[in-house]
């Protein structure tokens, strides 16, 4: 019984261990997009999506992997998850605008 269950763990390590790796099936933009994103570079990104013709804000509102949003995707199985976020979601940009009028009196 414990060669079982040392067996099972070692299974279970061994499988956790093995990285994961995604390749697209087609040549569409959104499945360069797709695993662009999921390589977590943000240059890399950027110069797709401009290459691509389409604004940041579609591809996060419109472009889908694997039947999922490209933002939950990322996360999910992303390398770089929390810049690639940032960088394709505009909830994430702070913007502040100072009048410098009303500061020169």
């Amino acid at each position: 019984m414990k060669k079982l269950i040392t067996l099972a763990i070692a299974l279970g390590i061994s499988v956790t261990a093995s990285a994961t790796e995604f390749n697209g099936t087609n040549k569409s933009i959104e499945t360069q997009l797709c695993v662009t994103a999921l390589e977590g570079k943000k240059i890399a990104m950027y110069n797709k999506i401009k290459a691509s013709g389409l604004s940041k804000k579609h591809v996060a509102r419109s472009v889908t992997c694997n039947g999922k949003n490209i933002l939950a995707y990322v996360e999910q199985y992303g390398k770089n998850p929390d810049a690639m976020i940032r960088m394709l979601d505009n909830r994430y940009s702070k913007v502040s605008i100072t009048d410098l009028a009303k500061n020169e009196l």
